[in-house]
């Protein structure tokens, strides 16, 4: 059972895009905050975020490519419709 993400089972969930998306946005925030300080560690900091951050907009083109598969097969039912794949 999912307990985050949006799911016939959870359908109060969220959106693995969105949850995508909020984080990368965050973590953009996070940056912007510590971007004047040239201290080691942060610099540090923002490399390691930048990185995630690219991991991030990589799982969303996954995430986006699956979601264009699914249309292609009939259009999002929601959460109470008959599933375009699986059980």
């Amino acid at each position: 059972m999912t307990t985050i993400l949006m799911s016939r089972n959870n359908p109060e969930g969220h959106k693995l895009e969105e949850l995508l998306e909020t984080m990368v946005s965050d973590l953009d925030e996070k940056n912007s905050m510590i971007e004047e300080d040239t201290s080691p560690c942060s610099r540090r900091i923002v490399a390691n975020n930048n990185k995630i951050i690219s991991m991030l907009n990589e799982c969303i083109s996954y995430q986006n490519d699956s979601l264009a598969q699914l249309n292609y097969i009939a259009p999002d039912p929601g959460v109470d419709g008959t599933p375009r794949i699986g059980k």
